[in-house]
């Protein structure tokens, strides 16, 4: 058995599943835009370099309140026309007066696996991207339990011990809350976006003023999952107003070569209210 100590930390975290609940029917779609029949979510990652006109390859031409099943439609920006580049590894779009990168929804699956034959097997558990309006941060991955076959068919695994997410702010990312004025968006709703999608999802939250209280019970957050048109279906929760803290369990049990459960977390904090949003 290999053993890795996450973030450095050797502290044995064993999370109860009580408070927690499975996902059920979504209502919301992410931030997206279809391009070259591929689907592209877009992120709050700024293209560090101007965008050469001779690398446009396209203009939005629909808004959709849904998830874009036609090119050149997306579901954030009504107006139309709006450029629409080749990148390296996605596409970008000029949003907001900057070009922003849109991420495919398979390019990190690929990353994060190796072929063994025609089988993609995960050696670790994959990354969980939290999408809020039209900012994204990658969750902080901590105590996980996990078992793949190497190219030898060997089984190897790995048992990750972290901190406590009450012990983990230091290392923990942030989504600042700010209302969207996005019509598909509801204020205060996130998005779950796994490289290889769960077979379970359960979520639970603290208040901010738990922090190093690491008996504090938590509570439960309800999760819904959209699977659409799209390959990878993403999991929806409501966020609470204010400053809260959320673990994300993961168990993934249905692949032949690779399995396990993971834990993610990250915490909110509250932002600008925008005054143009309707309640």
């Amino acid at each position: 058995m290999k053993k890795s100590i996450a973030i450095g930390l050797t502290l044995l975290f064993i999370v109860s599943m009580a408070g927690c609940s499975l996902y059920g029917v979504a209502s919301d779609y992410p931030a997206a835009i279809m391009v070259g029949d591929t689907v592209y979510y877009l992120t709050s990652q700024a293209m560090p370099a101007e965008i050469d006109k001779s690398a446009v390859i396209g203009y939005t031409e629909s808004y959709t309140d849904a998830f874009p099943k036609e090119n050149n439609a997306t579901n954030f920006n009504r107006e139309l026309n709006m450029p629409i580049a080749k990148v390296e590894n996605g596409v970008a779009v000029l949003y907001e007066n900057e070009w922003r990168f849109c991420t495919p929804e398979s390019s990190a699956y690929e990353d994060a696996s190796t072929k063994t034959g025609n089988t993609s097997v995960l050696k670790e558990p994959p990354q969980l991207t939290i999408m809020y309006a039209d900012e994204g941060i990658t969750a902080l991955r901590g105590t996980y339990s996990w078992t793949y076959q190497d190219e030898d068919k060997t089984f190897m695994g790995i048992e990750s011990d972290s901190l406590h997410p009450l012990q983990s702010k230091e290392y923990m990312p942030s989504l600042h809350l700010t209302r969207s004025t996005l019509s598909h968006i509801e204020p205060f709703s996130a998005y779950l976006q796994f490289e290889t999608v769960p077979n379970q999802l359960t979520v639970c939250c603290w208040s901010v003023e738990q922090w190093d209280h690491i008996d504090a019970e938590s509570e439960a957050v309800a999760v819904s999952k959209y699977d659409g048109e799209a390959d990878q279906p993403v999991f929806q929760i409501p966020l609470k107003e204010g400053s809260f803290i959320y673990e994300v369990v993961a168990t993934w049990e249905n692949a032949e070569a690779y399995g396990g459960t993971a834990h993610y977390s990250f915490y909110t904090e509250p932002g600008t209210i925008d005054a143009s949003v309707k309640e």
